[in-house]
């Protein structure tokens, strides 16, 4: 499991039906909420996104107006990632901004083999996670982890509006 500290920092490109763009992930703190310790890392706009210090499971996204998106439980990674391994999250995503809850189902599965993968950050040998909806068999996600990185190099997501494409432009640790 990675360990983070303040000032790591990942700037990514993304691209999607929507529009395109960048944005840089920034560990900033660590915070406590209702006793846990989380990492705060920053992206534009004042989003602050939520990561578990004991674990790296997602719990939630904040903007200056609330919380935007919050998991129960939170999503988490089971650690060490290792080929082959494979988990099921089950879980309700809320939108308290938006009033609306769903329950959610994603099996993942990490892929045989680690590959080499390349984007604008450089080459790098990255685990591939597919996560799919069991429910009808759709990768609903696709994310290339590197250890050297400590987080993601590309990752491809499907919404319903269509897939996001996110790729590491640059990276900073210690």
């Amino acid at each position: 499991m990675p360990t983070w500290r303040p000032g790591y920092e990942w700037e990514y490109r993304w691209e999607s039906p929507r529009g395109k763009g960048t944005f840089v992930w920034s560990v900033s703190r660590i915070d406590a909420v209702d006793g846990t310790e989380y990492y705060v890392v920053t992206a534009s706009e004042g989003r602050e996104i939520y990561w578990r210090r004991q674990d790296r499971a997602y719990y939630m996204d904040k903007v200056p107006g609330g919380i935007e998106m919050r998991v129960v439980p939170p999503l988490t990674v089971p650690w060490p990632l290792v080929a082959g391994k494979s988990w099921e999250w089950r879980y309700t995503r809320e939108r308290p901004i938006e009033r609306s809850t769903s329950e959610e189902i994603r099996a993942c599965v990490v892929a045989e083999r680690p590959e080499q993968i390349t984007v604008p950050a450089g080459t790098f040998a990255a685990l591939k996670v597919v996560c799919t909806d069991p429910r009808n068999g759709e990768v609903t996600e696709e994310v290339w982890y590197s250890p050297d990185v400590k987080q993601r190099v590309k990752e491809r997501t499907r919404f319903n509006y269509g897939v996001r494409v996110r790729e590491l432009l640059r990276y900073q640790l210690d």
